[in-house]
């Protein structure tokens, strides 16, 4: 007879992706090297939090943004992926375009029973203003405009009494110095938060 396995989700992350998801600061700067998981992580992360507002009857809103379309779409692919792992049904999944399907994208959304949604954009100005979700902002060292691209999301994070206290998570591969990826890690950068075991207790 063969035996059976019990895995849970989470063991399906390395232990420096769980040191990331374990972390539950309001604001993170993840800064990684390649092809090391960021995405996998922050989606998993972010789909366990979905899930449990599905739970009890709440809704929660992400929104990814990436440099590009494409990797926007494909950060999105990971959080979906999380959501069949972790049974998380999938009520609705739309694109918006400019101007029909071969169009540039200006949000790509999967919506959950419960009202919960996961928002893909590009990262520019234009695609993030007037979201009030908490916020992945995946390889942003490499965003075109990073400065005008914060500054017209910030606000609505930043802002408590808009459907509640909200997150912010930066992952990122390094882009050299005098961009503004560099200059927010350089700024909060404390090494002597860090503990033992890896984790940031920020």
């Amino acid at each position: 007879m063969q035996k059976q396995i019990d895995c849970k989700p989470a063991d399906l992350l390395l232990p420096y992706q769980r040191a990331w998801v374990n972390d539950h600061s309001r604001f993170k700067f993840g800064l990684m090297a390649r092809q090391v998981g960021k995405d996998f992580a922050a989606g998993f992360e972010g789909m366990v939090e979905c899930a449990l507002a599905e739970c009890v009857g709440r809704k929660t809103d992400w929104l990814i943004a990436s440099p590009s379309e494409r990797q926007s779409l494909e950060s999105l692919g990971k959080w979906k992926t999380w959501g069949e792992v972790i049974h998380l049904t999938l009520a609705d999944y739309q694109e918006l375009r400019e101007a029909g399907a071969e169009s540039l994208l200006r949000a790509a959304t999967i919506t959950f029973a419960g009202g919960s949604r996961v928002i893909a954009v590009p990262g520019k100005p234009e695609t993030v203003r007037g979201y009030s979700a908490n916020a992945l902002f995946t390889e942003f060292a490499f965003f075109e405009k990073p400065d005008e691209t914060w500054r017209s999301m910030y606000a609505s994070i930043a802002n408590s009494k808009s459907r509640g206290v909200k997150k912010i998570r930066i992952i990122t591969t390094p882009n050299g110095i005098g961009n503004m990826a560099h200059d927010l890690w350089a700024q909060n950068y404390k090494p002597e938060l860090i503990m033992d075991n890896g984790q940031n207790n920020q």
